[in-house]
């Protein structure tokens, strides 16, 4: 693309932007979020110009969507590595070589035979994983696609070389909109970049061959059916106000054989819980832990739900026990609470699993340290797995009582702890004992996450303390 060309793209986006933003930000949906006005604010350019644009992913114009600058260059192509290094193994074959454009003149730095940025391996991650349950759980063919919070649209860009698409709908915030129009223009020129107004008829379909953007106050606008609707780690910074009316628009857009993906936790807004998501409301056809590592040591993990609309057969989902696998999530469960996600996804969770679920949920909900010790020495006969000591002993630790914490984290590991939740435990201990951390399963926490590294080598817990704190539901 020349540079008279993006200059006249730049017009339109942002006359398109400024005609529509205060329209939209006057509906509920269109709100801007306390979480997303912080983020907004580490920006020093909102809409950036010509100049800026060109190199706007190297700069903090992405803040929040895309690539975080790292201050140097030595320290981006660390951030790289240990980027690389956490996401790799999460990434489908052949996904891994997709083309990363200039755009934006990222800093790209070569792992596995190939350069990509940071945030190509982060992205990578989304689409490999929406690729997997589109072929398995949606319609063949052409896909309508619908994305909520594309961001600056990286995703976009890798499911365009992936899947058969016919349309693409992008739905953000103005300050995120502007510069993703303006990226998805430059890399797919074959596409025809269409801008949907908050006000005007009712649209039943979209122009196939486009790529339709809009701010959230013109979903009442929107009739059309999609066949793909993704939303990843945005609804989880909304107010509930707004998830709720992009549920109960999900639900009527959908196609009769569409899916939901939706990669997203609680905790971070007044979503205080996964049901607050009402997964209810649909047909599930899968729960999980998405990301088998989170990108941080504490950073929240989201659970990856593949929904479509509800069916005769559609079993009750009831949201206890949705409340329960997510807020276990949090502690870094995955393979443990498989035999429970499925039991939800297939409504058929039987006597003894409800009295567990329906456990830990008190526990994970009480008023006092107290109340939870009492409520999980309840449990303690019911649920032999590694949960328990993971649970309890997390709590000691943030009791202050460290060496029960240690001896229930080292039970925990006994009986089989796996994953994520196996890194922690071994962190935690690590710096209990003050001795050294070593891979685990050919991933090593020390290098991937710098707090984990500081944590090890001081001793230091309170940060952990305070995640582990807030996995309980308390600040």
């Amino acid at each position: 693309m020349q540079v008279e060309d993006l200059q006249r793209r730049i017009a339109i986006a942002r006359a398109a932007i400024e005609r529509n933003a205060e329209p939209s930000r006057r509906k509920a949906v269109g709100k801007t979020s306390a979480f997303w006005a912080d983020f907004f604010s580490l920006r020093h350019v909102i809409y950036p110009d010509l100049n800026a644009l060109m190199v706007c992913r190297r700069e903090d114009t992405l803040v929040g969507s895309g690539d975080n600058p790292q201050g140097s260059l030595e320290k981006e192509r660390a951030y790289c590595a240990r980027v690389h290094h956490t996401f790799k193994g999460m990434v489908n074959e052949g996904i891994e070589k997709l083309p990363e454009s200039a755009f934006g003149s990222p800093l790209v730095f070569e792992h596995g035979g190939v350069s990509r940025s940071a945030n190509f391996w982060i992205n990578a991650v989304t689409t490999s994983r929406t690729v997997d349950f589109a072929r398995q759980f949606g319609k063949k063919g052409p896909l309508r696609i619908l994305e909520i919070g594309p961001g600056w649209g990286m995703c976009v860009y890798q499911l365009h070389n992936v899947l058969d698409v016919e349309s693409y709908t992008l739905l953000d915030l103005p300050e995120n909109l502007y510069v993703s129009m303006l990226h998805l223009g430059t890399v797919l020129p074959e596409r025809s970049i269409e801008f949907i107004d908050v006000d005007g008829e009712v649209l039943n379909s979209i122009k196939p061959g486009s790529i339709s953007a809009c701010l959230p106050g013109a979903i009442d606008r929107i009739k059309a059916k999609f066949d793909l609707v993704l939303n990843s780690f945005s609804m989880q910074e909304m107010d509930l106000d707004s998830v709720r009316e992009y549920i109960d628009w999900i639900e009527s857009v959908l196609a009769p054989d569409g899916i939901f993906v939706s990669l997203n936790s609680h905790g971070k807004t007044d979503l205080t819980k996964p049901s607050d998501y009402r997964y209810e409301k649909f047909h599930i056809h899968h729960w999980g832990v998405h990301r088998r590592v989170p990108g941080g040591f504490f950073n929240t993990i989201p659970y990856e739900v593949v929904v479509g609309p509800r069916r005769e057969t559609t079993p009750q989902y009831p949201p206890e026990y949705q409340d329960a696998i997510g807020r276990l999530m949090r502690f870094g469960l995955d393979a443990e609470l498989k035999e429970y996600c499925d039991a939800l996804v297939a409504g058929d969770i039987r006597p003894t699993q409800h009295d567990i679920l329906t456990g830990y949920n008190d526990v994970l909900t009480s008023n006092s340290d107290d109340e939870r010790s009492r409520k999980l020495q309840a449990l303690k006969a019911k649920d032999g797995s590694a949960i328990w000591p993971l649970i309890a002993g997390s709590l000691a630790l943030a009791r202050g009582d460290k060496a029960k914490a240690a001896a229930l984290l080292e039970q925990s590991i006994k009986q089989g702890l796996s994953g994520f939740a196996l890194v922690r435990a071994r962190a935690y201990l690590a710096a209990l004992n003050k001795s050294k951390l070593e891979p685990i399963d050919g991933f090593d926490p020390v290098f991937a996450y710098p707090d984990t590294k500081q944590m090890v080598e001081t001793g230091d817990l309170n940060v952990a303390i305070v995640h582990i704190r807030r996995a309980f539901g308390q600040e």
